[in-house]
């Protein structure tokens, strides 16, 4: 698995992206990722422009920003829509992250509806370099999954998302526990995950993932 280090390079850049869209008034960016607090820094300082970031409020301590910060959902498409229309929205700027795929999904839906001219910032697939490790799987949606998970056990507890987890419990069918030990140490990784443990189980028992985090300082 490619680390985030040796992939920041190849990473989109936001230099330049204001010159390209010409003269603007409000601009939307949704946000949760460094391409979109970088971008967001660069226009913070043009006095034509009235730009504001959107978070989905997924992360306890966001980093500090240089503009106007609005967190939390829209209530789909259809949300996003009447928000940009309400707030007279020139132009949207989609720079979610790249497995937010349903919020992209929404605001290209959205800029139709509203007639907002929408960009979509995108990074460029990651491409193998010296020191990295690849596992390679069918998808990464169960793995998403359970990291979701951990993010989300984290969030109710109101824990940092560097909070360590002492130990996971995956329950499922045999196919996804098997897709799961190919990147079970790219998990522990990514989630900062102790113990992960997979236990396969028949159609009639539940599935399901529980996460202990680790107690608090």
């Amino acid at each position: 698995m490619p680390t985030i280090e040796s992939q920041r390079r190849g990473a989109a850049d936001a230099t330049g992206l204001e010159s390209a869209m010409g003269k603007l008034s409000r601009i939307l960016i949704l946000g949760g990722t460094t391409e979109a607090r970088r971008l967001a820094e660069r226009l913070a300082p043009r006095a034509d422009l009235d730009v504001r970031l959107s978070l989905a409020g997924r992360t306890s301590n966001p980093v500090p920003h240089p503009v106007p910060v609005r967190v939390g959902g829209f209530g789909g498409a259809e949300g996003l829509a009447q928000y940009l229309e309400s707030e007279r929205i020139d132009r949207l700027i989609d720079a979610t992250h790249p497995y937010a795929a349903q919020m992209s999904a929404h605001a290209a839906q959205a800029a139709r509806r509203a007639g907002v001219p929408l960009l979509a910032l995108r990074r460029p697939a990651w491409q193998p370099v010296a020191g990295d490790r690849w596992s390679e799987v069918a998808d990464t949606r169960e793995a998403a999954r359970v990291l979701g998970e951990v993010r989300k056990a984290k969030s109710e507890q109101k824990r940092s998302m560097r909070a360590p987890v002492d130990r996971v419990a995956v329950r499922d069918d045999a196919a996804t526990v098997e897709c799961l030990r190919l990147v079970a140490d790219d998990l522990r990784e990514a989630g900062g995950i102790t113990e992960l443990a997979l236990e396969p189980v028949d159609a009639s028992a539940a599935a399901g993932v529980a996460v202990e985090l680790a107690a608090a300082d």
